[in-house]
């Protein structure tokens, strides 16, 4: 069985199927391959060179065991998906063709730094306003691609990518693998049969382990077993296989992490609500669910995110450029509950100062009347 690669740059171990690539070979006529950065469920990563330009980028060619026109189909649309998105906590797609040999691949920014499974498996559990500070560029960016129709539907720790800045003092998480998004596209090629699981067991909502359809609510979902995980060290729902995962997401109520000396009340309740087997119950928007863990953090003293941005600025300034795109969230809610709430403190200081304004001018007014 392959063993994923999880640390950029390092070498792959255990036992892989043969590459079909090898390095120095030149793809598309201008990508020259160097080396495998890692390996995901259809295709292998190489670093290359982008020959006309002389950069370092990333292909993603897809692998040899996973040929057919299904997997062909799933390359394309991960292209297009995250092509369509240009948040900065998104990898970004550069081209996207077919190779010499025929089969598709894409050209991404070339990321250094290592996923959020490998730093949980290094150094255990986060302190929770680490956590929060970490995930909040993580759910900006899909409320981001929710408003451009794109939901991921397999949020995963090994699918947020904590990237370092050239400089390797600035920290940007990404969200890469758009493999299995949903589109909001007029005509979506099917990909799936049904009945056939397309995500991660344990961070798929019940609506999804039951095979139903899906919206931009499975994201909030996964991205609260992410935070979860992050907070107590531990999943929310585990077992020994994918059957029992699946049955446990569906039957078990998860444990509140503040029985784990994790986080705290309010935090918990945050997740909590992300965590509703019903998702109308659930945040009825992934910026309602990011507003309240940003509200948490500012109330405990946080004023930027792991990226160094400030947080309010990030959640009042930006929520309504995303709320006029918006597609699969439903307009009432980015209208009722998202933009009001984000929008309240500066729309009542813009009230306030056209009262004053008014004021003054019916004053002057006045005086030039009765002079």
């Amino acid at each position: 069985m392959p063993v994923p690669l999880r640390k950029s740059g390092a070498p792959v171990t255990g036992t892989v199927e043969p590459h079909r690539h090898s390095p120095g070979q030149l793809v598309a006529g201008k990508y020259r391959l160097e080396r495998v950065l890692g390996r995901g469920g259809m295709g292998d990563v190489w670093l290359a060179r982008n020959e006309t330009l002389d950069v370092e980028v990333a292909v993603k060619l897809l692998r040899k065991e996973a040929d057919g026109p299904e997997a062909g189909s799933r390359f394309l649309q991960e292209a297009k998906a995250a092509a369509r998105l240009t948040h900065s906590s998104i990898v970004r797609i550069f081209d996207f063709g077919i190779a010499e040999r025929g089969e598709p691949f894409i050209v991404m920014e070339r990321l250094v730094g290592e996923d959020l499974a490998t730093v949980l498996q290094r150094r255990g559990r986060f302190p929770a306003i680490h956590a929060v500070r970490t995930i909040l560029p993580i759910a900006h960016a899909l409320a981001s691609a929710h408003a451009k129709g794109v939901i991921h539907r397999d949020l995963k720790p090994e699918n947020v990518f904590i990237a370092q800045g050239e400089a390797g003092e600035r920290i940007e998480p990404k969200v890469v693998d758009f493999g299995v998004a949903k589109l909001d596209l007029p005509k979506e090629l099917q990909l799936t049969k049904g009945g056939v699981l397309l995500g991660s067991p344990a961070y798929m909502p019940p609506e999804q382990a039951r095979g139903a359809g899906v919206d931009h609510r499975a994201d909030i979902w996964s991205l609260a077993v992410v935070l979860y995980e992050m907070v107590a060290g531990v999943r929310p729902f585990d077992a020994k296989t994918h059957n029992a995962i699946l049955v446990a997401i569906g039957r078990d109520e998860p444990r509140p992490f503040t029985e784990l000396s994790a986080g705290d009340d309010e935090l918990w309740n945050i997740v909590a609500k992300g965590l509703r087997k019903d998702r109308r119950l659930r945040w009825e928007s992934m910026l309602a669910f990011g507003e309240a863990l940003a509200s948490w953090a500012r109330a405990r003293g946080a004023i930027d995110d792991v990226r160094g941005q400030a947080i309010e600025t990030t959640w009042a300034e930006s929520v309504e450029d995303l709320a006029l795109v918006g597609r699969s969230i439903p307009p009432p809610t980015v209208r009722r509950e998202t933009v009001d709430t984000l929008r309240r403190p500066l729309r009542h200081g813009r009230w306030r100062w056209a009262v004053v304004a008014a004021v003054a001018a019916v004053a002057l007014i006045a005086a030039l009347v009765w002079k």
